[in-house]
């Protein structure tokens, strides 16, 4: 994986200068780009209007920047590409509404972008742990990767696909980052959690107490 120290050393690659996947070889570089190339094709049919043709053609620009190089630096632009879109979602939405069939055509690309560049991110990692012959443990991966799902979350993507495919890959993610002991609980689930383990610790206070009190009535009756 190229060095990540800097992120202009990020920005320097371009959906034109793709040598940051020099390292995983020809044959996988290749490969990489064909999938790619065909991910696009597959998803140039999403309709658009005058009104937002510019702004799409952005979404379009930033995603292919994306996926020109993130997979390869593991997911380190990824958060910033969805926070971007959220920007350029919230003006499509303006526009068309929330409900609107477009809009959601619109988000559910973006979703897929994302879930593209981790699916390629985790092939490329496996690929290179295969390679060398031991696991390389990057739990910044997985928490890179919680981090973009929850954002996810919240997009109002298509509910089909949100139903057969984003909810299925959400499930395996989770798992993966449950191995690398990754917190993926709710708010909700760690005020629970917080409130559970305060009630445990009190229980135990006040049995021991309780214990104490029941030690100290035992010995004044012995005596």
């Amino acid at each position: 994986m190229p060095n990540t120290e800097s992120i202009d050393f990020y920005n320097l690659f371009s959906p034109k200068n793709t040598s940051c996947f020099d390292g995983y070889g020809k044959a996988v570089k290749t490969a990489y780009l064909r999938r790619v190339d065909d991910f696009f094709k597959r998803e140039e049919n999403i309709g658009t209007t005058a009104s937002i043709r510019d702004v799409f053609e952005t979404i379009k620009e930033e995603s292919k920047m994306l996926l020109s190089k993130d997979p390869a630096f593991g997911l380190y632009g990824l958060i910033d590409y969805i926070n971007k879109q959220k920007q350029h979602l919230s003006s499509i939405r303006l526009i068309f509404g929330r409900q609107d069939i477009t809009y959601e055509s619109i988000v559910t690309f973006v979703v897929k972008v994302a879930l593209f560049d981790i699916d390629e991110a985790n092939f490329l990692r496996d690929y290179s742990n295969q390679k060398h012959g031991f696991m390389i443990v990057t739990v910044t991966h997985e928490k890179i990767m919680w981090e973009a799902i929850k954002s996810l979350d919240n997009f109002d993507m298509l509910l089909a696909y949100k139903h057969d495919v984003y909810d299925k890959k959400r499930e395996e993610y989770k798992g993966m980052c449950i191995l690398r002991k990754v917190d993926v609980r709710t708010a909700e689930q760690k005020k629970k959690d917080n409130i559970s383990y305060t009630l445990d610790e009190m229980s135990g206070c006040i049995f021991i107490l309780v214990f104490f009190l029941i030690c100290m009535i035992i010995g004044s009756i012995i005596k």
